[in-house]
């Protein structure tokens, strides 16, 4: 069996900024404050790292835990509502089919290992209708005090296997992502990865991070079976492989 370990944002779906859009609503409102969101960096991060980061940058400190779980309440009903308006989540190239098409898959079982908060990236995946492909998952509280992505992959590749009854080995589990972070946590859990260029990172970037695999979008079913038919038989990476699954040179 192998797991296949999905972001989210960038990789997925992509909500316009209503994420952030919503965090900068519900600081105006609790704190008083415009434009929280400006300046700080979101892509690949973890959810509680970008609130600490608001409370520091915005009020000089950092965050109660009621003012964490105030804001979490408000950010999940936010965005609750803003992801019903129509064409509010738009699914990327190729994931549809991809996701069908895995899930078919007798030796693959589908999770994901997001940045989100739990609430706020299942209510992404409901809105986006693809919840159901995806058993279980690693999330932003899976990141521990530290706030390391890493940690959220290894939440998901140990509830994965708990589904499975058995242990997967770390050349059996790819992680799908669209940033360099996406790419470092993998590497630094030990896992399999492929870098897409679907979000805000070309893919010449991707690709220079050292990624097993990359491909520009998920639109070639075909390339990504490859991958996984290959799936723990790689004793040597070799560096990333192109969309026909030859090494990038």
């Amino acid at each position: 069996m192998k797991l296949v370990l999905f972001d989210i944002d960038g990789t997925l779906l992509l909500t316009s900024g209503r994420g952030s859009r919503s965090l900068e609503k519900i600081f105006r409102g609790l704190f008083g404050i415009e434009d929280a969101m400006r300046g700080v960096p979101v892509a690949g991060r973890i959810d509680t790292a970008i609130l600490d980061d608001l409370f520091r940058r915005r009020l000089g400190r950092p965050p109660h835990d009621h003012e964490i779980d105030e804001v979490k309440s408000a950010y999940a009903a936010d965005l609750e509502a803003a992801l019903a308006e129509p064409n509010s989540v738009e699914l990327l190239p190729g994931v549809p089919v991809v996701l069908d098409e895995l899930s078919r898959r007798t030796d693959v079982l589908l999770g994901v290992a997001t940045g989100n908060l739990e609430k706020t990236g299942r209510i992404k995946l409901r809105h986006g209708g693809i919840e159901a492909f995806f058993r279980y998952g690693g999330f932003a509280e899976d990141a521990g005090p530290r706030g390391e992505r890493s940690e959220v992959l290894r939440s998901a590749a140990r509830r994965g296997q708990d589904i499975l009854g058995h242990p997967v080995d770390e050349s059996r589990i790819l992680v799908i992502g669209d940033t360099p972070l996406d790419v470092s946590a993998a590497r630094a859990a030990g896992y399999r990865v492929l870098a897409v260029a679907t979000g805000f990172t070309g893919r010449d970037v991707l690709e220079s991070t050292g990624p097993d695999h990359a491909l520009e979008d998920l639109s070639n079913p075909a390339a990504l079976h490859a991958i996984l038919d290959a799936l723990g038989a790689i004793e040597d990476d070799g560096g990333p492989t192109d969309d026909l699954g030859a090494p990038i040179t």
